[in-house]
């Protein structure tokens, strides 16, 4: 990752191209951004401002921020005390879409009805396009 420090934004909406869409693969084989294609948080996270290259590091969110700045008004992160240490982790909300993107028996319009609610009670819309 790069020494550039990024902070995930108020983002309230953004944008997910279905041909570009990384879902439905399962857990073990999915990533932000893997072999060209992105998981819902993967275009999330490259609204936000991420770069390629720091998206192919990560796994998820919580990947991402350990050398960035977060505004601590982000859902998808949590700080938590590991071993007398504060990291950042994932939160419930964002394994909750991650599990959504990567399930591997639902069908897609029922993936996209679902990650679109989850983050609308985030307070971020998403749209699906092409």
């Amino acid at each position: 990752m790069s020494d550039e420090k990024k902070v995930f934004k108020d983002l309230t909406k953004f944008t997910v191209k279905r041909s570009d869409w990384l879902r439905g693969k399962g857990s073990d084989e999915s990533g932000l951004l893997l072999d060209g294609k992105m998981c819902c948080l993967g275009f999330y996270a490259k609204a936000q401002g991420f770069s390629d290259e720091e998206l192919k590091e990560a796994t998820s969110p919580g990947d991402l921020v350990c050398n960035t700045l977060c505004d601590p008004k982000s859902r998808l992160i949590d700080y938590r005390s590991q071993y007398g240490t504060m990291r950042h982790c994932d939160s419930v909300e964002g394994v909750v879409l991650m599990t959504t993107n990567d399930d591997q028996y639902i069908l897609d319009e029922v993936r996209e009805k679902s990650l679109k609610e989850d983050f609308l009670k985030l307070g971020v819309e998403v749209e699906f396009v092409d």
